[in-house]
């Protein structure tokens, strides 16, 4: 009874121990001025061909944006959004999704993310220009598999 007893001290520490660790790392967080500055720098990374027709150009919203789908247990941000309406096309990336999803990373890593974010939502740009937006697919092959883990015991 003794070891069990040490090792629920012993796992409280841990989670104890990764909360301050995560609320260390958000007081880091990159502001969001910081955060535009890292976009606009990928931005310029990517080939000016891309930008065809995005005629709304990449937003940066400081909001927390949650799929339709998500569940409180396990929130599934959305980082990125490509939008495609009648008066344009855009690209929105969450700040306020980063914050929530990668608070507690370090700059290196949330950079690294934010670049695959917006690479991903150019895919869906390209994709949409073509008329075979490969990635819409894998993206709702994705949200299934979340969706089959998190809904299992729904009905």
């Amino acid at each position: 009874m003794k070891i069990f007893g040490e090792l629920i001290i012993k796992v409280e520490k841990i989670i104890v121990i990764n909360k301050i660790r995560k609320e260390y790392y958000m007081d880091f967080f990159p502001d969001i001025e910081k955060f535009h500055q890292w976009l606009e720098k990928i931005s310029e990374e990517i080939p000016k061909e891309f930008y065809k027709y995005l005629s709304g150009g990449i937003i940066l919203e400081e909001d927390i944006k949650l799929h339709p789908k998500s569940r409180s247990e396990r929130p599934l941000y959305v980082l990125g959004e490509y939008r495609n309406f009648n008066i344009g096309r855009s690209i929105a990336i969450y700040y306020g999704s980063f914050k929530r999803a990668y608070g507690y990373e370090e700059h290196s890593y949330i950079y690294e993310k934010l670049r695959e974010a917006l690479i991903h939502e150019f895919t869906h740009h390209l994709g949409s220009l073509s008329g075979r937006d490969k990635l819409k697919q894998e993206d709702e092959k994705r949200l299934r598999e979340y969706k089959n883990y998190f809904y299992k015991n729904d009905n």
